[in-house]
């Protein structure tokens, strides 16, 4: 599974699943499977219909294509795989998909917000001037009952279940000073990894799941990714390394002695329930690959070049992590490189 020929691009985990998308476009699943959420429907994944990027939600799960259109199945009694009418079509694409315990969130190319699927706890009323025109999203993320989005000024909003703070964002972060790259959701939980490398996590920690360990996301130990579990969070480090803390009953941070060393690094990360994925191959070998104008400086103009870009494409520079898909994790990636290159 995966290696050489065919290797793994990405993948995600529910509580009781694991489904990846592969360098041809299509997708494997396995684990539980009690609502379907591992029967791929016919002509998903295939070399006329490929997948660029999945969710996994508690039951279901959501795939997005290549075209900008979304595929969903699972279990369905909330409305979660029921795709609204209008959303992933060729005039409304969608560019990111998250999924939740019971709702499904889509991240459309102008910047906006669709979500359907369970909403008693608010986790699909997306707020008044969240992904507007002048106020656009970049990524997004779900956890159990809540929804969060990173706009693309790196500021975070979060709506949905708020009774463990994960949807309060602290002061400080995702300032103009401090801003974001990239979000993850776990059950309870919401985590962000900042511009300069560090992390930031609030809500539910009873499980010790937002106690950064000391030395994870300093100027010498940088974080390049994150993921959130049910309980647990883990980082990918710059050097291709994981760490992981919160809670640990099933093993889901005893990382592997031989995972994320210099001959076996990790090139990303999921985190579902109490499971840990990685990707193994290593992060993208240019020396500073979101340089996209080649004047040795991540900076603005390298920032518009990506938004020119931003959508499906085929094979453009500024599709970073190499999905096929330029989007928010490819704008944490950018954010990540900011300044001089090495």
């Amino acid at each position: 599974f995966g290696g050489a020929e065919n290797p793994v691009l990405t993948a995600a985990a529910s509580s009781g699943n694991i489904i990846a998308v592969l360098a041809d476009g299509s997708v494997a699943c396995w684990g539980v499977n009690y609502y379907g959420q591992c029967e791929v429907p016919s002509g998903v994944g295939t070399p006329a219909n490929p997948v660029a990027s999945i969710a996994a939600g508690g039951s279901h799960n959501v795939a997005l294509l290549t075209d900008g259109s979304v595929a969903c199945w699972g279990r369905n009694q909330d409305g979660q795989c029921d795709v609204p009418n209008g959303i992933g079509t060729p005039e409304n694409p969608v560019t990111g998909v998250a999924a939740g315990f019971d709702h499904t969130v889509a991240l459309l190319a102008d910047g906006s917000i669709a979500c359907w699927g369970s909403n008693d706890l608010g986790q699909c009323k997306v707020p008044s001037g969240i992904g507007t025109r002048d106020n656009p999203v970049a990524s997004v993320g779900a956890g159990y009952y809540h929804t969060v989005a990173l706009l693309t000024d790196g500021s975070v909003a979060c709506w949905g279940l708020n009774a463990s703070g994960q949807c309060d964002v602290p002061g400080g972060i995702g300032t103009p000073e401090n801003p974001v790259a990239s979000i993850a959701t776990g059950g309870s939980h919401t985590v962000a990894l900042l511009t300069d490398g560090s992390v930031a996590c609030w809500g539910r920690n009873h499980t010790g799941q937002c106690d950064v360990p000391s030395g994870i996301g300093t100027p010498a130990n940088p974080v390049a990714s994150v993921a959130a579990g049910g309980l647990h969070t883990v980082a990918l480090l710059a050097d291709g390394s994981v760490a992981c803390w919160g809670y640990n009953s099933s093993g889901q941070c005893d990382v592997p002695s031989d995972i994320g060393t210099p001959e076996n690094p990790v090139a990303s990360l999921a985190a579902g329930g109490s499971i840990t994925v990685a990707v193994l191959g290593g992060p993208v070998t240019r020396p500073c690959p979101a340089d996209l104008t080649g004047n040795g400086v991540v900076d603005g103009a390298d920032l518009g070049r990506l938004f020119y870009d931003w959508g499906t494409c085929g094979d453009c520079g500024a599709d970073l992590d190499e999905d096929g898909v330029v989007g928010g994790s490819d704008l944490g990636l950018l954010f990540v490189e900011w300044g001089d290159c090495p």
